[in-house]
């Protein structure tokens, strides 16, 4: 049997933890942002600040670049997790994949807690809700969601150094 069902809300809860881990993340390097411009503008020397590999503002949000990539890649998650909760409303069943085929073994009792299944990747959860749902996603939500989906692809999956990240996209 399959124990540890989660809801919509159990996804919801996790996709808000997920967002206020990101605007921490952001706004924590938007105040080190105003810190170091203050200390740029007094000493006229920001190695003092934040080491000598930064030297000006237009080399800050370059160093930051990691962080920035983090917090993109936080906030997609998130929307991943509020539409894996979407389609749990509908039956948590459609998440899991590759059941029949490699299923988890069960516990002692027979149980298999759903977590222990391989759900869907991102890549179909927005086909797979609008196939089951009666009301479908906008087609604009679904262009915007894949051409993120393609960002996060380029910034994790190899070194793209002519992507720019800054906060205003997250």
């Amino acid at each position: 049997m399959i124990i540890d069902i989660p809801t919509k809300n159990d996804f919801y809860t996790m996709a808000d933890h997920i967002v206020n881990e990101a605007w921490e993340k952001v706004t924590d390097l938007a105040y080190n942002f105003d810190e170091f411009d203050i200390w740029r503008r007094f000493y006229k020397e920001p190695e003092y600040f934040l080491g000598s590999d930064i030297r000006n503002l237009d080399h800050y949000w370059a160093f930051a670049r990691p962080k920035l990539i983090t917090a993109f890649n936080l906030i997609l998650q998130s929307i991943e997790f509020r539409l894996k909760g979407l389609i749990v409303e509908i039956s948590p069943y459609l998440l899991i994949t590759n059941a029949t085929r490699n299923p988890p073994k069960s516990d002692r009792d027979g149980n298999i807690s759903f977590s222990a299944f391989r759900t869907l990747d991102s890549q179909d959860l927005i086909k797979v809700h609008n196939t089951f749902s009666s009301k479908v996603l906008p087609d604009q939500f679904t262009t915007w969601f894949n051409d993120m989906r393609t960002l996060r692809n380029r910034f994790m999956h190899s070194v793209d150094k002519t992507t720019d990240i800054m906060p205003d996209l997250i």
